[in-house]
């Protein structure tokens, strides 16, 4: 028995080489590397927009609004026939907005900026603290074009989230596209402020820190464009300290607060890469928040039965946060994590 990969023959002429099967994550369309073909050829509808030697194709160029886009394997070589057409998989263009379409960013500080459905492009630039962009939530996908933006989020405050801070495809399933031109950064808010401490004699515990905000969280990405972007977590807060218990009091101390988790660089289900030359990202995690401490130990009543326990009812420090979560794909750029 003889077996053929990569290729199939028809009858006994000459070999014809195995058409490729696609898939897309937003404008990225990417495919299996056929064996012996040279070179890969993109077509909308019956129109070639592309030839290239990568398994993948953006869709920045295609003349339609939604486009079925199918691909051939080509070989150079005499000794194998071009592929048949693949399957084709349905995008939405990249490029081409509509003002009515478009919504322009020139970022101030303290405000929150959302984004409505019926949005599709979205340009930010400028420099801001304590905002974020809100995504409403969609059912085609939308890009965000970064154009030297700095932005860093308020407390524990995530810089471009869905509007409920969630990121499941299976939820929500659209995909952003984020565009850097130039150099970008979004820095998840950090938490500071300690939550109070309750009242003496109450036996009450801390409340726990909150964690530190993201620099993004959607459902799935596709990072794009020629310029950097860095997405920073923000650190948890600190954990309350618990109730004191007063020189008198039949009560105990109260227990500490936990501190708060560390943000991630991003959350998303789907993450791929698709950088140009000289384009790269890179994610990094906050730090867990401190603990709370437990509540003074001042009753002479209570006190000599808990002074042993103190310690051991302070509260956890919190976690340090992931450099990102969601599957990463590459396909193009450099990633740093």
């Amino acid at each position: 028995m003889l077996l053929f990969t990569g290729f199939s023959l028809s009858g006994c002429g000459t070999p014809q080489l195995s058409k490729p099967q696609v898939t897309s994550i937003g404008p990225l369309i990417h495919w299996n590397d056929v064996e012996n073909a040279s070179s890969y050829i993109v077509y909308e509808g019956d129109k070639v927009v592309q030839t290239t030697f990568s398994t993948y194709f953006i869709a920045d160029s295609l003349s339609s609004t939604l486009a079925d886009v199918t691909v051939i394997a080509h070989s150079d070589s005499e000794s194998f026939k071009d592929s048949n057409h693949s399957n084709a998989v349905s995008i939405y263009k990249n490029s081409g907005f509509l003002e009515d379409e478009s919504q322009h960013i020139e970022l101030q500080e303290n405000k929150t900026y959302d984004i409505p459905e019926s949005v599709n492009y979205v340009s930010v630039a400028g420099t801001a603290k304590n905002s974020n962009v809100v995504v409403e939530n969609r059912s085609k996908q939308l890009l965000i074009e970064l154009d030297n933006a700095i932005l860093s989020s308020a407390e524990g405050e995530t810089c471009i989230s869905t509007a409920d801070n969630t990121f499941d495809f299976a939820k929500k399933p659209w995909t952003t596209i984020i565009k850097a031109s130039g150099f970008n950064t979004l820095s998840g808010g950090s938490t500071i402020t300690k939550p109070a401490t309750p009242a003496d004699d109450q036996e009450i515990t801390g409340t726990n820190g909150k964690n530190g905000g993201c620099g993004i969280v959607l459902p799935q990405i596709v990072f794009y464009g020629s310029g950097s972007l860095v997405c920073t977590g923000g650190n948890g807060g600190p954990g309350g300290d618990g109730s004191a218990c007063t020189t008198w009091s039949t009560n105990t101390y109260g227990h500490g607060g936990n501190g708060g988790d560390g943000g991630s660089g991003f959350k998303c289900t789907t993450i791929a890469l698709a950088m140009e030359t000289g384009g790269n990202v890179s994610s990094s995690a906050g730090e867990g928040g401190a603990r709370g401490k437990a509540g003074e130990n001042g009753s002479i009543i209570t006190g000599p039965m808990g002074s042993g326990f103190w310690e051991g009812c302070c509260g956890s420090a919190g976690k340090k946060g992931s450099n990102y979560v969601g599957i990463l794909q590459q396909y193009r750029g450099s990633f740093n994590s």
